[in-house]
């Protein structure tokens, strides 16, 4: 395997979802991934482990035997980094833990991605996907009965943050030879994926929320259901919605009811509304299954929809390579190596010496990873800011531009807008610049010059306009990194489309997923799709400069609807056997929630709670019924009854000793109460110029030697602008500015 990452090597230990899709995100930058199963296979068997395994080696060991102890010792001591995602202490009692590991490894870095982190009081509790989403408050329909996702947001979250703070201490260890320890805990990154929603400014009236109707062309924004009956949906933030609304003869000035909205959308197809947008320049999209986007020829010719040829199931449709690296290996093996091959490939890794890494310094403090490392970021909303904080976290000088004469956000919309500017641009210096002008031109060619990365979430054409198309950066600086975040890839018939977070769940068939029989549903937390991808871009970023690929320039690429696919690879595999026929994936309850239900969840007398067990399974706990069979009529409802006369509490304390996982259901402002995420630094409050003292969410990942830097509170736009620009020498700039 070729890529950047070449010559790094991973044993992934790791299990269903966080762990594997970890290793992926390694193995596709081209790591070499020994995976390690259990005696008969993964423990989760599924269709989307021929996505999470590609490109790696997948050997069983039995880790209760001496001899396949031994072996996996030995191939750690020829690896560079080690995957798990267990209960903290599970590795330990094997004697895989780091603590053990780095006495003989030094040199390690050693991941892990528990459910619960240590010193979390529910360390004890597995990871699976509802008890975290329960504990992150990860529902729907508050008040009511809540409703969980089939988006494993918990897992795919902890490994996006999980893969760059690997490359980050394959940096550091790279200055001095001595390894680390990461922690992700699962419920951590969960809190991640939430943004914006958990930051709270003291005082500050309950945040509105930003999809509401609102006057003008913003009353126009939301989900529609057109003449073919299809559900589409109309997002108001660009510029060519007002152009579209005035093109059906309303006045964009003026109120118009939603009945009256209602009705002009039922005069339309939905592919006659999206043809229509594309026109103007807006953003209108049909609500498709993830089928639809899979067999989508615009999906598979902009690199988002992959082919593997399995040799039993034939045709694979899965998502694409997530992180595109220009002046890389870009087509992967796709394949899943076992059996008899890969225990030869083994037997050639065991005959090469043990891996030394020789230290050159002493193993602790080390300094942030990013370190000397300028970014300039031209970005708006949330994908591109999350891409600058993230590398601002791990060291880098971020510097954002901001555009002085950008719309501002409807006056309903505007404390939103002021706690995620919050939110994202912590740890940053802003600068406005007009980009439209002489003077902006001068300046931003002149940061572009002293810049190691550019971070940017516009359009080609935009950027073009603003000066900031790839060959006109190329020529002021051939050695950058091009970060590039767009909706739908950069080449394709979509590529110059617009789109939004509502735009990619969507298009790529995730609203449609977690829809109920009413229509599609947007997902509870505010934004998985941006935020997720804004980690994807600063990964890739992270690699590009891991690997040295600045020395010449290079190009990074990650898309809202390659992501919006990621996020959904649990439940949306197309097979295609080799008879034609379709292959549904199977997803089985043991370790992950049976789709379309809302999760084994039970009224209790002071609330909700879900269980991690099949309903069977809880009534033989409580003695209703058998294990082995299904609950028989009428069982399920005096299984119903027994819990709802008891607390929370008490069911945790009775449901435990038989071995089932059980959590509160938490809404946001009891998650927000609760006192742990504070004693744990997950939640700080910092007091932020012009706004006062503000709750926010810290760095998620732990490292024990380059722990990630929270950065300066955020300042109000434009406050560097000057000190920025007395730091610029050239004498384009200073006769710029005379002028």
């Amino acid at each position: 395997m070729s890529g950047p990452l070449a010559g790094v090597r991973v044993v992934d230990f790791g299990q269903f979802i966080a762990g594997p899709l970890t290793a992926m995100l390694l193995a596709e930058q081209g790591a070499e991934v020994i995976h390690v199963d259990p005696p008969g296979g993964p423990r989760w068997q599924t269709v989307a482990n021929e996505l999470l395994h590609r490109d790696k080696t997948s050997i069983e060991l039995d880790l209760d035997i001496e001899d396949d102890l031994s072996l996996a010792h030995e191939l750690i001591s020829r690896s560079d980094v080690v995957i798990e995602n267990f209960r903290p202490g599970v590795m330990d009692r094997r004697g895989l833990g780091y603590d053990a590991l780095r006495v003989a490894h030094p040199g390690l870095v050693y991941c892990g991605l528990p459910g619960f982190g240590e010193g979390d009081t529910r360390a004890g509790l597995r990871a699976w996907e509802e008890v975290l989403m329960a504990a992150a408050a990860v529902t729907t329909a508050p008040g009511r009965r809540p409703r969980l996702t089939d988006v494993p947001i918990p897992s795919v979250y902890g490994a996006l943050y999980a893969a760059p703070a690997i490359i980050a201490a394959l940096d550091v260890r790279d200055r001095d030879g001595a390894g680390q320890r990461i922690e992700v805990p699962l419920f951590d990154a969960t809190l991640g994926a939430h943004g914006f929603k958990l930051a709270k400014i003291h005082g500050a009236p309950v945040l509105p929320n930003p999809d509401e109707p609102q006057p003008g062309v913003h009353a126009w924004m939301g989900e529609w259901t057109t003449k073919d009956r299809q559900h589409v949906f109309f997002h108001t933030g660009t510029s060519g919605s007002k152009k579209l609304v005035e093109s059906l003869g309303f006045d964009v000035t003026a109120g118009v009811s939603q009945d009256r909205v209602a009705a002009e959308f039922r005069t339309r197809t939905a592919d006659e509304w999206e043809r229509l947008a594309a026109q103007a320049g807006a953003e209108i999209v049909r609500f498709r299954t993830m089928g639809e986007w899979l067999d989508d020829p615009a999906a598979a010719g902009s690199g988002l929809v992959s082919r593997i040829d399995h040799p039993t199931l034939g045709a694979l449709l899965v998502p694409g390579r997530q992180v595109t690296i220009s002046r890389t290996e870009s087509t992967p093996s796709r394949q899943v190596t076992g059996g008899a091959t890969a225990r030869q490939q083994v037997e050639q890794i065991l005959a090469e010496p043990r891996r030394q890494h020789e230290r050159t310094g002493p193993a602790e403090p080390a300094r942030a990873a990013l370190a000397g490392i300028r970014v300039l970021e031209v970005s708006h909303l949330v994908a591109g800011p999350v891409c600058g904080r993230t590398l601002s976290e791990y060291g880098a000088e971020v510097t954002k531009i901001e555009n002085p004469r950008a719309r501002r956000p409807p006056a309903a919309w505007a404390s939103s807008y002021e706690v995620m500017d919050i939110d994202l641009n912590r740890g940053k210096r802003r600068i406005e610049l007009d980009l439209t002008t002489e003077h902006g031109q001068h300046v931003v060619h002149e940061l572009l010059r002293r810049a190691d990365v550019l971070v940017h979430n516009f359009r080609p054409d935009a950027l073009e306009r603003m000066g900031l198309g790839s060959e006109t950066v190329r020529r002021l600086n051939p050695t950058i990194v091009y970060a590039h975040i767009t909706s739908y890839g950069r080449v394709g018939p979509r590529s110059l489309l617009p789109g939004h977070e509502h735009a990619a769940q969507a298009m790529t068939g995730m609203a449609v997923q977690h829809g109920t029989e009413h229509g599609p549903a947007m997902q509870a937390v505010r934004t998985p799709v941006d935020s997720a991808t804004g980690m994807l871009s600063a990964f890739g970023v992270m690699v590009a400069l891991h690997a040295g690929l600045a020395a010449d320039g290079c190009d990074v690429d990650v898309s809202l609807a390659g992501t919006g696919a990621l996020l959904q690879l649990p439940v949306r595999q197309s097979a295609t056997r080799r008879d034609g026929t379709r292959l549904a994936a199977p997803v089985e309850h043991q370790g992950w929630r049976r789709p379309g239900s809302s999760g084994d969840m039970y009224r209790t007398a002071d609330g909700w709670m879900v269980v991690a067990a099949a309903p069977d399974q809880t009534a033989a706990a409580l003695g209703v019924g058998s294990s082995s069979h299904h609950l028989a009529d009428g069982a399920t409802d005096r299984l119903s009854e027994i819990i709802a006369a008891e607390p929370t509490a008490h069911w945790i304390d009775v449901l435990g000793p038989h071995g089932l996982d059980c959590h509160r259901v938490l809404d946001l402002p009891a998650l927000m109460e609760d006192p742990e995420l504070r004693t744990r630094g997950r939640i700080i409050t910092r007091e932020h110029q012009g706004v006062g003292m503000v709750d926010h969410l810290a760095p998620i990942p732990r490292l024990s030697r380059s722990p990630l830097l929270l950065g300066a509170p955020r300042t109000p736009p434009g406050t560097e602008t000057s000190s920025i620009l007395s730091e610029l020498t050239s004498a384009d700039v200073t006769t710029a500015q005379e002028g």
